[in-house]
């Protein structure tokens, strides 16, 4: 009998880690792909206010640093808020844990987040934040609810300007990646796309673009060259430098 509890065990472990790595990869992949709401989605009760998506964040955290990350899906640890979002709400989840890539240790001290108002209404946004100033996800207030604006990882990063811009990089590789120049609507219900260019490559050839009012035309490598010069190429320190000097106040999850 305990020879077979251990072979269950081990089996249920393997349909965790495939899962796991089946989530990163399809991030990895497609960062924009839609997904369609389920019927049977449920809001989890901890989004009914700013307090409580921290002390939710604060669990996660708590799993994580912990290594005890497939444990925090098990228990539905700060599952998506917003069904419409859960791609890029799993993609985020699944990143925060991976830390390889990151400069600094993976503990309390990492993690953090920020109250500013993005959209000039007179209500603050809840931005979750990487101590480097790595935007992980932005909340807003709308119908005195908060509201999941989107939720951010590498193939998906997002700077945040002193003018309440978020200027955000979404890739599928090299030959396939957009930037846009969104802000929050002022009923804070979802984010409005103000500008976008692009590239795609067909061939042998990299074609470039823009997306102005919902239109899209060709452009010239010297147009994309002219835009990158008022907003920069997004690699990961860059982002973060740009909304380090927006202004916003980092606020530790945890005591200090």
């Amino acid at each position: 009998m305990e020879r077979m509890n251990k072979i269950f065990e081990f089996m249920l472990w393997g349909i965790v880690l495939i899962i796991i790595v089946a989530l990163l990869s399809s991030c990895n992949s497609n960062p924009t792909k839609n997904i369609s709401e389920p019927q049977d989605f449920v809001v989890p009760d901890w989004t009914t206010d700013y307090i409580s998506i921290v002390e939710e964040y604060r669990k996660f955290v708590d799993y994580i640093i912990n290594e005890d990350f497939e444990s925090a899906i098990d228990n539905n640890i700060f599952s998506t808020p917003d069904s419409s979002l859960s791609y890029n709400w799993s993609c985020m989840i699944g990143e925060t844990n991976i830390w390889y890539y990151r400069d600094f240790p993976k503990a309390e001290g990492a993690f953090g987040y920020a109250l500013e108002d993005l959209n000039g209404n007179g209500n603050n946004e809840l931005i979750l934040l990487l101590r480097d100033y790595t935007v992980l996800a932005i909340f807003s207030m709308t119908n005195e609810n908060p509201k999941l604006i989107d939720a951010f990882w590498p193939r998906h990063k997002c700077a945040i300007y002193d003018t309440g811009l978020l200027y955000t990089l979404s890739s599928s590789g090299a030959d396939s990646w957009y930037y846009k120049i969104q802000q929050i609507s002022q009923d804070g219900s979802n984010l409005l796309d103000l500008e976008e260019y692009g590239s795609k490559v067909d061939g042998e050839h990299q074609n470039y673009y823009k997306v102005i009012d919902g239109k899209t035309h060709d452009i010239s490598k010297a147009e994309f060259d002219e835009f990158q010069e008022k907003f920069p190429s997004l690699l990961d320190t860059t982002a973060s430098e740009i909304t380090k000097n927006s202004g916003i106040k980092f606020i530790p999850l945890f005591d200090e």
